[in-house]
C-alpha cells in the first residue's frame, strides 16, 4: 500500500524473551508514534489486519502474539496477569525500545492496563477495545457457567473438556456470539482462530489462560494511571457489554476518552476498521508531546 509516495510494508519476525519465543510483525518505515497491538483471548496478531495497514501510514505498528497464543512460545505455567504484563513489557524493552502507545482487545486490554500500571514510564497512551478486567456490572455468570469454569480449574477434568472444545465448530460458535455482522465470520477467520489450538502445546496453554479468569480482574483505582487513556467500544458487543466502558471510566480511568461503534460487536478493529481508525488517530495525534 502506498501513500505520499512512501511505501508500508509489514515484516515478519521473532523475539527471544524470558518466556521463549514471541512472534510479532513490525511495519516499515518507523515513523510517527511506536504502537503496540495486543489481541485478546484465543486470538493472534492477525486479527488486527485490517487496520495494520491505515496505523502503519502514521506510526509504526508492532502487533504481537502474547505467550500462549498464536504462534508464540506456549511455557507451562500460570497465565496471570501481572506475569503477561512482564512479558509484553519485555517485549517492549527489546524490540519497541522506546515509550510506546498500548492498544489492547479483550483480554489484551486487560494486558495493557496492568502494564501502564506496572510501568508507566513504557507507555505514552493507553488504549482499551472492548476490554477485560473488570466483571460486566449489566449480567452475572450463570449457574452453568460457574460450574463450567469451576471444571476447567479442576485437575484433570479440566484437561478432558479441553480436549473436547478444541475444535473448530467451537471456535466457530464463539466468534458467531462476538461479532455482531455474521457475515465476518468466514472460514478464514475461524481457520485463523482455530490453527494455534492443534499446534504443540496448544490446548495446554489456552486451557492454562482459561484457570486464570478469576485473575484477570484489575487492581487499579482513580489516580493509579495518569497516562491518557482512550475507551472504544462496540454498541452491540454481545461478549462485553457496551455499558462497561463508562464503567471503566468511572473505576479506574477518570481521564479516559470514550468512542462508541455503532452496529458493531466485540471486534470493531475487525467488524468496523474504518470508524475504528477514525476514533484512534486523531487521539494518538492529540498525545502531549513525549
Amino acid at each position: 500500500m502506498t501513500a505520499n509516495s512512501v511505501s508500508y510494508r509489514l515484516i515478519q519476525e521473532y523475539a527471544q524473551t524470558s518466556c521463549g519465543s514471541m512472534r510479532y510483525w513490525r511495519s516499515e518505515p518507523e515513523h510517527g508514534e511506536a504502537l503496540v497491538l495486543i489481541h485478546g483471548y484465543g486470538a493472534r496478531l492477525e486479527h488486527w489486519r485490517r487496520v495494520m495497514r491505515p496505523l502503519a501510514r502514521e506510526h509504526t505498528v508492532y502487533a504481537v502474539d502474547m505467550p500462549g497464543f498464536g504462534l508464540s512460545c506456549k511455557p507451562r505455567r500460570r497465565y496471570n496477569r501481572e506475569w503477561l504484563a512482564q512479558q509484553i513489557h519485555e517485549f517492549q524493552q527489546r524490540v519497541v525500545r522506546r515509550p510506546a502507545v498500548f492498544v489492547g482487545h479483550s483480554m489484551g486490554g486487560m494486558v495493557s492496563a496492568q502494564v501502564t500500571k506496572d510501568y508507566p514510564a513504557a507507555v505514552r497512551g493507553l488504549v482499551l477495545v472492548d476490554s477485560g478486567g473488570m466483571r460486566d456490572p449489566s449480567r452475572a455468570f450463570s449457574g452453568f457457567e460457574q460450574a463450567l469454569f469451576g471444571a476447567l480449574r479442576t485437575p484433570l477434568v479440566g484437561e478432558v473438556m479441553a480436549l473436547f472444545m478444541a475444535n473448530r465448530d467451537a471456535v466457530r460458535q464463539g466468534l458467531l456470539q462476538s461479532y455482531y455482522d455474521k457475515s465476518c465470520v468466514d472460514e478464514a477467520l475461524v481457520d485463523l482462530f482455530a490453527e494455534p489450538l492443534f499446534a504443540p502445546g496448544g490446548t495446554a496453554a489456552y486451557l492454562a489462560a482459561s484457570r486464570e479468569f478469576e485473575n484477570y480482574q484489575l487492581d487499579i483505582v482513580p489516580g493509579d494511571v495518569t497516562t491518557p487513556v482512550l475507551i472504544i467500544w462496540g454498541e452491540r458487543d454481545a461478549s462485553l457489554s457496551a455499558s462497561m466502558a463508562p464503567e471503566f471510566k468511572r473505576r479506574m480511568f477518570p481521564q479516559a476518552e470514550i468512542v462508541v461503534i455503532p452496529e458493531c460487536g466485540h471486534n470493531p478493529f475487525d467488524e468496523c476498521p474504518e470508524p475504528f481508525c477514525e476514533a484512534l488517530l486523531p487521539w494518538i495525534s492529540a498525545l502531549p508531546p513525549a
